[in-house]
Formats: C-alpha cells, sequence, structure tokens
C-alpha cells in the first residue's frame, strides 16, 4: 500500500537541500551583507577547524526528530578527523529509505553547522538551517528549519 504523496514528500522536505538555489528572501538570523564590507573569507575544502574539534561528533548517532505533526527516526554516521567542507559521513531516515552524505560548512559557537548532499532520492525543497550540538559524551542535539518549517530531536550515540 502507498503511503500518501503528502507524508514522503514532507519527510524529503525535512532532511534536504537545493544545491545552487539561492533564495531572493534572507535568511532569518543571518547577517545581511553590507556595501562595500567585505564578504568573510569562507574556508577551503578540507581546511582544519579552529576552535572545536569535528571530532566531538565521531561515532553513530541515532534519535527521533519531531516536527510540528511527525516524529521520524534519523541516525548519523560521523568520521573521527573530519575537516569543514569535506564529506564526514552520511544519514540515514528508514521511514522513506532516504540517506545521503553529510559535510560540515560552519562551526559557530557550539552548532555545527552542516549540508546534505548525494541524497538517495531527488527532493526540491529547502533546508535553510541544519546543525548538530554537543550535550554531552553521549547525547546530540538536532536542529533543521526550512520551508517544512521546524524539526528538532536528540541523538544518543550507539
Amino acid at each position: 500500500m502507498k503511503q500518501p504523496i503528502f507524508i514522503i514528500t514532507y519527510a524529503l522536505i525535512i532532511f534536504s537541500m537545493v544545491l545552487g538555489c539561492a533564495k531572493a528572501d534572507p535568511v532569518p538570523g543571518k547577517k545581511p551583507e553590507v556595501p562595500g564590507q567585505a564578504a568573510p573569507e569562507k574556508p577551503s575544502v578540507g581546511q582544519a577547524v579552529s576552535g572545536p574539534s569535528l571530532d566531538l561528533l565521531a561515532g553513530s548517532w541515532s534519535g527521533t526528530v519531531q516536527s510540528s505533526d511527525k516524529t521520524l527516526t534519523i541516525s548519523f554516521n560521523l568520521n573521527q578527523g573530519c575537516q569543514l567542507n569535506a564529506k564526514c559521513g552520511d544519514f540515514y531516515i528508514p521511514e522513506f529509505d532516504l540517506s545521503g552524505d553529510v559535510t560540515f560548512t560552519t562551526v559557530e559557537g557550539d552548532k555545527y553547522i552542516f549540508v546534505v548532499s548525494n541524497l538517495s532520492q531527488e527532493v526540491g525543497t529547502t533546508a535553510y538551517e541544519e546543525w548538530l550540538r554537543v550535550i554531552n559524551d553521549s547525547e546530540l542535539e538536532y536542529y533543521s528549519r526550512g520551508e517544512y518549517g521546524t524539526s528538532t530531536g536528540i541523538l544518543t550515540r550507539k
């Protein structure tokens, strides 16, 4: 029996991004560029992280993610020795057999911001912000916000 298309679409929206797609509206919480001021330099591929180490995230993590009307399971397998802007591992959502690569792009305070790519299924919506935050040695906080709303959850180390 097929699941209703809106449930599948919703799950794909939650954990997706559109590569190379720019939005006309600024991302809430993101500072707009100031005319005449140079943009901050982006880290190069494979650049080591200054500040918190991505090694804190290394390992296998799994938990439930809650949005306004859905609960899904998500798991991450994240590599030791990970560097910014390079593949660091992968994720999987069993309810929709959706998987893909995880690349960390920025570390802002205690938030490890990431993007997903090479998805196992085509998606057509944008996630504005996705991050993980270390709670302790055995727990991570997951956060995702985009066109689909906000999803949060606690992941535990396996």
